[in-house]
């Protein structure tokens, strides 16, 4: 992306990276795309009427790169939330507790976004685990962020177990 910025400036030209942050169905439910963006300060706030029309909100970081580098950071999170929401709706339905109960106190709390609790604390409840994001996209990010960490010192346990959690999924799945 640096380079790309380079060839564009030296031409004159500004840059500005704009990454998409939000899976299909909250976009298609309530626009809740979220733009992460870098790079030109002055073109980001030419086009921000166009970021708002497209989704819910937009965030910019200082440097090219660096919107890249939140959603990896955003999606390493999700993919940990998405599996601790899991095994804890796994552990209330051995505890024989009622799983909108659950959800309910998940949503009134902050353990976890409405949204996800929406999308797949629902669908746990309905038996049903359709994808609303892409698992090879998921952990792609995962691995990108596992990478980074260990090359910044950062050990990330929670991340890695996570990751071996998708990794099984996507192999029993064949997603």
């Amino acid at each position: 992306m640096i380079k790309i910025e380079n060839i564009v400036t030296a031409k004159g030209g500004m840059l500005l990276e704009a990454v998409a942050s939000g899976s299909n169905v909250p976009v298609d439910m309530d626009n809740h795309l979220v733009f992460l963006c870098g790079g030109s300060r002055l073109l980001y706030n030419e086009v921000a009427t166009d970021l708002d029309a497209m989704g819910k909100a937009k965030h910019f970081f200082e440097k090219t790169g660096e919107g890249s580098k939140a959603r990896i950071v955003i999606n390493m999170v999700m993919g940990t939330m998405i599996n601790a929401l899991g095994e804890g709706l796994l552990l209330a339905s051995k505890f024989k507790l009622a799983f909108n109960e659950v959800l309910e106190v998940f949503n009134d709390g902050i353990l976890v976004s409405d949204v996800l609790c929406a999308l797949k604390g629902s669908n746990n409840l309905a038996n049903g685990y359709a994808q609303h994001c892409f698992t090879k996209r998921q952990r792609i990010d995962m691995t990108r962020a596992l990478g980074v960490g260990d090359s910044v010192g950062v050990a990330l346990p929670v991340t890695v177990a996570a990751y071996k959690q998708l990794k099984c999924a996507q192999k029993s799945e064949n997603v």
